[in-house]
């Protein structure tokens, strides 16, 4: 966490410190962190028991195949720029107030979908969701202002795990009520009620004592005299971004190149199979729940693996290459059982890869920083998510292995940055941080 102190009265100038985290009674740490899983948990099992139903409605609903895009892509552009300020405004006001707010308007969201008897209706559904559904990546902020620095891939590595969890049994259970009549309007107020659910958990038992220790003494006095709500169109918001980006700029663009070089080889997972070893549905159903799992196991090796090799950057170039050779190991294997076999070491090359990236620009950039730091990676996500579907669609009329294919240059591309980039931690004074 950190401190912000003003040295002069007419001018503000940022200086921050690490507040040891020793000041947080470990046992209330370890009730707060528990508490952040379970609303992890809870955020993607209602996601995942809705989202693969949508398209399937939205087709009953007459809806055309553009229709149906558009469903998708009203969410992932909103979500574009609505990721750093959402970030921004939990550095500003607090965690927890921001998450309260970004559930409850995702569950309004969700509750909309139970009225859903059009398109139109489905689509204004995902306007709230594409501004306000960024309660993980608040919750990752929030890890990461109460975990100690050398905790912290263990900490997020068990978040990405339990959360995976919900994502594996959701759409068992949203599959399971679907096939009742009505079916999708059951699974819609499930979902809701998740939502609800878990934005009353978090008003009730998720309070950080020493945050709002700290948000006393930044933000205050900030909104006393009036700087918060100035800071929203001057310096202290806005500008601050382009901080951000100087400082990050270098660690989104891997982030961008790794997030676009696995889903172009997986937004077509199942027809690639298909055209290539002349899969069943059925088969690919229990692909990609194994693919779901192995992901979920993952993260709970990740703590382990960082304090094996007990050097953050060494590790992530090493990720950066196994990369490469399991995505050109998916488009050149020859049977099923490689593709399983390569499938899993993806999984959890991308698991370590992904906590390791988010420690990497949490630790470029400032502590108070982190919601919007997250909110642009998540941005950056969004991007790949929007642009891969399209781009993995045009290889794939070139041939099954041209997705791959792609997303083997993408990967490679990322390793040569890490490779040339003269060190992650440049500029923040912990060029010589072993200490994970």
């Amino acid at each position: 966490m950190a401190e912000e102190k003003k040295e002069n009265a007419g001018q503000t100038d940022h200086q921050y410190k690490e507040v040891p985290t020793k000041t947080m009674d470990q046992r209330h740490r370890m009730y707060l962190t528990s508490c952040l899983y379970l609303v992890g948990f809870l955020d993607l099992f209602g996601v995942s028991m809705l989202l693969p139903l949508l398209p399937h409605h939205a087709r009953q609903l007459g809806a055309s195949p553009m229709w149906i895009g558009a469903v998708g892509s009203v969410y992932g552009v909103l979500q574009l720029f609505s990721g750093p300020l959402v970030g921004r405004f939990s550095d500003v006001f607090g965690r927890r107030k921001i998450l309260l707010v970004c559930l409850f308007m995702s569950a309004v969201g969700y509750t909309i979908n139970i009225f859903a008897v059009s398109v139109v209706i489905l689509i204004f559904a995902r306007i709230p969701l594409g501004i306000f559904k960024h309660g993980i990546s608040t919750v990752r902020a929030f890890l990461a202002e109460i975990t100690p620095r050398r905790e912290r891939p263990l900490v997020f590595g068990r978040f990405n795990a339990i959360s995976n969890v919900g994502f594996i049994i959701g759409p068992l259970c949203g599959g399971h009520l679907a096939e009742y009549n009505d079916g999708f309007y059951h699974v819609a107020m499930c979902t809701s009620a998740i939502f609800f659910l878990n934005l009353f958990f978090v008003y009730i038992l998720v309070h950080h004592k020493d945050s709002k220790q700290n948000e006393n003494n930044t933000t205050s006095k900030a909104v006393i005299s009036g700087e918060v709500l100035n800071g929203l169109a001057e310096k202290n918001f806005f500008q601050s971004f382009g901080e951000m980006f100087k400082s990050s700029g270098d660690l989104l663009l891997v982030r961008f190149l790794i997030k676009f070089s696995v889903m172009m080889y997986y937004n077509n997972f199942t027809l690639i199979l298909a055209e290539r070893f002349h899969t069943t549905p059925k088969v690919n159903g229990w692909l990609m729940s194994y693919s779901a799992l192995t992901g979920a196991l993952s993260g709970l090796a990740v703590g382990k693996i960082v304090k094996f090799y007990n050097d953050l950057t060494r590790l992530v170039r090493h990720l950066s290459f196994s990369l490469v050779i399991c995505l050109f190991g998916l488009t050149t294997s020859p049977s099923l059982s490689l593709i399983v076999f390569w499938g899993s070491v993806l999984s959890l090359t991308t698991q370590v890869l992904r906590v390791c990236m988010t420690d990497l620009v949490i630790r470029r950039g400032r502590v108070n920083n982190t919601g919007a730091l997250l909110g642009i990676s998540q941005s950056v996500a969004s991007v790949s998510r929007s642009v891969s579907p399209f781009l993995s669609g045009v290889m794939l009329e070139v041939g099954p292995q041209a997705p791959g294919a792609m997303g083997v240059i993408c990967a490679a591309a990322a390793a040569i940055v890490l490779m040339t980039m003269r060190h992650p931690y440049k500029g923040t004074g912990l060029e010589k941080e072993k200490d994970l």
